[in-house]
């Protein structure tokens, strides 16, 4: 990768998990810390969304807890709950150093299909 592009940070999902020498990462990646920013994952730590000295993205780091549409026919305020959730982690990341972002594991795209389209079982 180095070769191709010099310039290119690496990340390595489950940093951790990497049991060779020396590391070939420059961006810690973790998965699912809590909303303080705080996770052992690996071997590896995040505290209050930094560790290690390096950058951090947390690639999975939320999943809507509202991405069935049947989810949310049975609890429709289930949004508001994740939105707080959301709101905490993002506050608390983004005045870091080194804090990259987060991405969300959203499983399906369920939410955003048309009801009368689920029935038939086609995307919007």
């Amino acid at each position: 990768m180095k070769q191709a592009d010099p310039t290119r940070p690496i990340i390595w999902s489950y940093p951790g998990s990497q049991t060779t020498e020396p590391k070939i990462y420059e961006i810690l990646s973790m998965h699912y810390q809590d909303v303080y920013g705080n996770l052992t994952q690996y071997g590896k730590t995040t505290r209050n969304f930094e560790g290690h000295g390096i950058p951090a993205l947390f690639d999975e780091w939320a999943h809507p807890a509202c991405y069935t549409y049947k989810t949310l026919q049975d609890d429709p305020n289930i949004r508001e709950f994740w939105g707080i959730s959301m709101d905490m982690m993002w506050g608390g990341l983004f005045p870091k150093q080194g804090g990259l972002g987060g991405a969300i594991w959203g499983y399906v795209d369920e939410t955003f299909m048309i009801p009368q389209q689920l029935k038939k079982g086609t995307a919007f």
